[in-house]
């Protein structure tokens, strides 16, 4: 079975046992699932590139570690290493494609698209951060929310400039699994805090998406021309 289609496969059921454990489990099931999900796809990575990009593997280390902490995340220090951690993770993919990060030469489609995306985050970010004050006393932690809120839109801005300037599958697969992130984790505040068992789903199909996404990058990154103008 071609990588492309074990991994389609892959992400397929693991969508299908994270929505199984929210419906018939309790939160901490589902966070196990969801530690068992990055492993397996950050396994998928490692085995794809065959450890190449550390960077990207570094990252899916950075992201199993924060859903550890998401299993305390009840407690504030969980709170503060999740944040850092998450923080973190969104970095070092960032130094992967550091390089190839310039400043992009958009259309005006590309520039309508552009501004849609940055301001549907950006007030996603706000509504969260909004309930998120209320329910947070420490000032530290409020702070380190914001600080990777906007290292989360950055992400999400670097990942959009890197689609413009390659112009490939592998552009585009990373720009949409950083979405699928960062949408995720907005979703994921959310309906803890309004607590909205529903919006879990959501959640977690997106988390799955954006990590099989990451595996899918790994490979088509360092296979594909630059500049790939039909694809």
């Amino acid at each position: 079975m071609r990588i492309k289609n074990l991994l389609f496969l892959i992400t397929f059921l693991l969508i299908l046992f994270n929505v199984y454990t929210i419906l018939e489990w309790d939160l901490i099931e589902s966070r196990w699932v969801r530690i068992i999900s990055v492993t397996i796809l950050g396994g998928c990575s490692a085995r794809i590139s065959a450890l190449e990009n550390r960077f990207l593997l570094i990252a899916f280390f950075l992201f199993l570690l924060c859903d550890f902490f998401l299993l305390w995340y009840e407690i504030d220090i969980a709170k503060y290493f999740y944040f850092g951690i998450h923080s973190l993770a969104y970095l070092f993919i960032l130094f992967h494609i550091k390089s190839e990060i310039k400043k992009p030469k958009f259309n005006l489609l590309q520039n309508i698209y552009f501004i849609a995306i940055i301001l549907i985050n950006s007030y996603l970010f706000y509504k969260v951060a909004s309930i998120f004050s209320e329910e947070i006393e420490e000032l530290g932690l409020e702070i380190l929310f914001y600080i990777h809120g906007l290292i989360t839109v950055a992400m999400v801005m670097a990942a959009f400039s890197f689609w413009d300037n390659r112009v490939n599958r592998a552009s585009i697969v990373l720009f949409m699994s950083i979405l699928s992130l960062a949408l995720s984790d907005v979703i994921m505040f959310s309906a803890y805090y309004i607590e909205l068992k529903e919006m879990y789903y959501l959640e977690r199909g997106l988390y799955v998406i954006g990590l099989a996404g990451l595996a899918r990058f790994s490979a088509l990154y360092q296979n594909e021309p630059i500049k790939e103008e039909n694809f």
